[in-house]
C-alpha cells in the first residue's frame, strides 16, 4: 500500500476540447461514445478519455488497476482542469493512499485496503468521487466537427453574416481577419474541433455557387 499517493497528473493541462467530446455528430447513435476520467492506481495518474461504448471491459480495469469515473455529456473543457483540481484529485488522493497491487498467480491486480477504523472508505469514499465527476461544470454550446453540418442549409450562414454585415459570398477569405470575424459569428453558440475554417467555407461558398447555377 503507498504511503502517500502522489497522482502525478503529467498532462492534466495538456488536456484538449478533442478529448470532452461525447460523440461524433457524423454517427446516427449519438450514444456511441462517452467521455470519462480514468485513473490509474498503479501509475497514479489520470487521463480524460473519449472512448466507444462497448461491453467489454479493459483488461486494467477488470483487474482493478485502473478505474474510469463517467462524465457529463456536456463537460466543459475550459473549466474542467480548475474544478479537478479543486473538486475531485482531493477525492482521488484519498481513495488511492488505499490502494496496492499485488500478483495472485496470474496476473497483477489491485485492491484498496481499509482501516479497521474507516468503514466510510468503502461506502462512501468512491461515491463521492462518482458525486463529483457526475457535478463537473457543463457549457450550454453544440459541439461540432464540420461548419456545414452544424447548419440545415447554407443559406442559413448568409442569413446569419448578413446581421453582422458580412457578404459572405463577396467575402475576402485569404483575408485571415474576416475568416476569423465569419468565425466569431458562426460560433456564437456552437464549437467546431478539428477544423480548417478557410478551406471549409470556400467548399461552402463553392457548393452555393454550383447549386445556383443549376
Amino acid at each position: 500500500m503507498s504511503d502517500e499517493f502522489e497522482l502525478v497528473n503529467s498532462g492534466k493541462d495538456e488536456w484538449t476540447d478533442t478529448q470532452f467530446v461525447e460523440s461524433d455528430p457524423y454517427q446516427n447513435n449519438e450514444k456511441i461514445c462517452e467521455i470519462v476520467l480514468c485513473v490509474d492506481w498503479e501509475k497514479q495518474t489520470t487521463t480524460v478519455e473519449t472512448r466507444e461504448n462497448t461491453n467489454s471491459t479493459p483488461m486494467r480495469e477488470w483487474n482493478h488497476l485502473d478505474q474510469c469515473f463517467h462524465l457529463p455529456e456536456m463537460v466543459d473543457a475550459s473549466q474542467f482542469v480548475k474544478y479537478y483540481d479543486e473538486k475531485i484529485k482531493p477525492l482521488l488522493k484519498i481513495r488511492g493512499n488505499k490502494f496496492e497491487s499485488y500478483w495472485n498467480g496470474s496476473n497483477f491486480v489491485g485492491k484498496f485496503e481499509s482501516d479497521e477504523d474507516d468503514d466510510r472508505f468503502f461506502d462512501e469514499a468512491e461515491i463521492d468521487i462518482k458525486d463529483a465527476c457526475d457535478k463537473a461544470p457543463e457549457h450550454d454550446m453544440c459541439v461540432y466537427f464540420s461548419i456545414g453540418e452544424s447548419f440545415a442549409n447554407y443559406s442559413d450562414i448568409i442569413s446569419l453574416l448578413k446581421y453582422a454585415d458580412i457578404d459572405f459570398m463577396t467575402a475576402n477569405l485569404e483575408d485571415e481577419n474576416i475568416v476569423d470575424s465569419i468565425m466569431n459569428e458562426l460560433t456564437d453558440t456552437c464549437v467546431f474541433l478539428n477544423i480548417d475554417a478557410k478551406d471549409e467555407l470556400e467548399g461552402i461558398r463553392e457548393s452555393i455557387i454550383e447549386n445556383r447555377e443549376q
